[in-house]
């Protein structure tokens, strides 16, 4: 076992990332939650907190956007 599968397991990440999995608004949110890897540079990580503060702060001042489950939009796009 790896160094970074230990510790995947040791934070439960598969876990972590399927509870995230459970949140989404729709099935390909979802299978994108599923693909999600962690990063260990400075920068991008970061860059995607900047994105996810900025993200909340959005949520807390105009609430959530009122987003369903659109299906799997990737096989119609991908014939456009």
């Amino acid at each position: 076992m790896t160094d970074i599968q230990r510790q995947h397991r040791i934070l439960e990440y598969t876990k972590v990332v399927e509870m995230l999995a459970e949140h989404t608004c729709s099935s390909l949110a979802a299978k994108e939650a599923r693909q999600l890897t962690p990063v260990s540079d400075y920068y991008p990580v970061k860059e995607r907190l900047a994105e996810t503060t900025e993200a909340v702060s959005v949520l807390a001042r105009k609430g959530s956007p009122p987003i369903g489950d659109y299906g799997d939009i990737a096989s119609p796009t991908a014939s456009a």
